[in-house]
């Protein structure tokens, strides 16, 4: 695995984007540079990149992205 690549990758479209990032952390855990550094170029690149701490907030924004028809 590259240093700073999410920890989940969701491949699928919604919402105009091209599939979902999702780089998951503890309840006081940072992002590293190189995380913060893959999550821009991801969005640069049509995608839905995002951090989530704890296993609730990463389910409830899948479900989000999932229903955005936009």
């Amino acid at each position: 695995v590259l240093k700073g690549v999410s920890d989940i990758f969701l491949p699928a479209a919604s919402g105009g984007k091209h599939g979902m990032f999702i780089e998951m952390k503890s309840a006081a855990g940072r992002m590293s540079p190189e995380q913060t550094a893959f999550q821009s170029a991801m969005r640069e690149a049509g995608y839905h990149a995002i951090t989530c701490h704890g296993w609730e907030e990463a389910a409830a924004e899948i479900v989000r992205y999932l229903e955005d028809e936009g």
